[in-house]
């Protein structure tokens, strides 16, 4: 059954730095970052629209080190995903292409990558946005996961192995890809059945 998708009119405001400098906001999730880089702290705030994004960006951009306001394009949610769970793992991932690349990035990420992502147990929900305002790559993907695990899945190595995935990375002029934990929340571990 394929991946419920809905198109939305929302923003998404990324703010890359100390949270202890920003005043708690409605729509508010902090994170923190697994892989030791800096910012080694990832707040978002989802906002009713790109409008309303820009305005919260422009209120928080003082006391961060960096901010990013997006558009999201749309959503896709696992069947069977906790509603009113948090996610213990938040992946993101940016990208820049040429413009001449942007609609095959699409059709491969809609068409192909995130129903293949959804197989994987764990792997709850996909977002997609477009950078409005900020640096950054023009391109984002934030998957809510329940764990590490979900990268050690026979499914995920499907998800990423080479078809039209190579030719689009080819093409790929910027990239960032992070993960980030809820705090206080440990994701699951890694499955030590599989040596991890």
């Amino acid at each position: 059954m394929p991946d419920p998708v809905r198109r939305v009119h929302a923003g998404l405001v990324l703010v890359l730095g100390e949270p202890a400098a920003l005043p708690p906001r409605p729509g508010e999730a902090r994170w923190q970052a697994l892989d030791g880089r800096p910012p080694t702290w990832l707040t978002t705030y989802d906002v009713p629209d790109v409008a309303a994004a820009r305005d919260h960006a422009r209120a928080v951009a003082r006391a961060t080190l960096e901010v990013r306001t997006y558009e999201q394009l749309d959503e896709h949610t696992r069947a069977g995903r906790p509603d009113a769970e948090r996610p213990p793992l938040l992946l993101t991932v940016s990208v820049e292409v040429p413009p001449e690349l942007e609609d095959e990035l699409h059709r491969w990420y809609v068409e192909r990558h995130i129903p293949l992502l959804h197989r994987v147990d764990g792997w709850w929900r996909t977002r997609r946005y477009r950078l409005v305002d900020g640096p950054g790559p023009r391109w984002l993907a934030v998957h809510e996961i329940a764990g590490q695990h979900v990268f050690d899945d026979p499914e995920y190595a499907a998800a990423v192995t080479p078809d039209r995935r190579d030719q689009i990375m080819a093409g790929v002029t910027r990239r960032e890809r992070r993960l980030f934990a809820a705090p206080g929340r440990p994701p699951a571990p890694r499955d030590p059945a599989k040596g991890q």
